[in-house]
């Protein structure tokens, strides 16, 4: 399972639709992990924790542009009880696609991968414009997230011996640490690469 900000699924793939600004909604992106006698191959389902107008939306809308990169569409369901999207503070949906244990879904992935994620892109322009969203002033890049403040210092520095310049963000419960300032979405994706050939996990933020 993959959490990933939309943001994020910006930098995953940069192509020359889409004009790498921020939406604020959050895409959970999951293989399915069982096999049932019913199984389809190639489908997808989104789930939602309580319908609303804005979720129902999103879901409907990439559940419909991942049909016609070649999954079945196996509509939108509630479920009020899934963690994961129960304490959001953004539209959230959970998009299961294809199951990870069938080769034919696998395939599906590898041959289509950046229609699956233009497709998903696509879905969450038409839900949300990203025309009315508002440009960050700043991006970074997060490379830890920590519940005490004294292993978010030992990170940064280890960052800043590596020639690094960063700080320490806290939003409560947590310490992040946000590296560079860069001002376009391009740059942080530069960035990124650059921390992540460095062994970094990472994720872009940005602060208006």
């Amino acid at each position: 399972m993959f959490i990933i900000p939309a943001q994020q699924m910006y930098t995953i793939h940069q192509t020359k639709k889409h004009s790498l600004q921020i939406c604020p909604v959050e895409i959970i992106l999951s293989h399915f992990t069982e096999t049932p006698a019913w199984r389809i191959i190639c489908t997808t389902q989104t789930l939602i924790y309580q319908h609303n107008d804005t979720v129902d939306t999103l879901a409907e809308n990439i559940n419909r542009q991942l049909e016609n990169v070649g999954f079945k569409n196996l509509g939108v369901e509630e479920v009020p009880g899934l963690i994961v999207l129960r304490k959001t503070e953004m539209p959230a949906v959970l998009v299961e696609t294809g199951f990870i244990n069938s080769d034919i879904d696998n395939q599906l992935f590898d041959q289509k991968f950046d229609a699956i994620v233009d497709a998903i892109v696509t879905g969450i322009e038409e839900s949300i414009p990203l025309s009315a969203q508002q440009v960050p002033e700043h991006y970074y890049v997060q490379t830890g997230l920590f519940k005490y403040d004294v292993n978010a210092a030992y990170q940064l520095e280890r960052l800043q011996i590596l020639g690094f310049d960063g700080q320490i963000h806290y939003e409560e419960p947590y310490y992040g640490v946000w590296i560079g300032k860069p001002k376009t979405l391009d740059e942080a994706v530069l960035l990124q690469d650059e921390l992540r050939r460095s062994g970094y996990s990472t994720l872009i933020v940005s602060k208006s």
